[in-house]
C-alpha cells in the first residue's frame, strides 16, 4: 500500500509543482565479461516506481524492526 501511495504522491508532485521535475536519464551499461547489461533509457515513470519501491522497502523494514523490539 505504501508503494501505491508514494507512487501517487510522486506523480502528483511532478504534475502540480512547477519546480519539481523527475527527468529521464541514460544508463550506460555494464560489461564485466560474464555479466553484460546493454545501455538503456530510464524514464521518469520507472524512476518513480524505483523510488516508491525503495521507500516502501525501508518503511516495511522499520515496521518489522518496531514490532520485534
Amino acid at each position: 500500500m505504501v508503494l501505491l501511495i508514494s507512487l501517487g504522491i510522486f506523480f502528483l508532485l511532478q504534475e502540480l509543482m512547477p519546480g519539481f521535475n523527475i527527468e529521464e536519464y541514460e544508463f550506460n551499461g555494464i560489461d564485466t565479461g560474464n555479466l553484460v547489461i546493454h545501455p538503456f533509457t530510464i524514464t521518469s515513470i520507472i524512476t518513480m516506481v524505483i523510488g516508491s519501491a525503495g521507500f516502501s522497502f525501508v518503511s516495511s523494514m522499520l515496521k518489522v524492526l518496531e514490532k520485534s523490539s
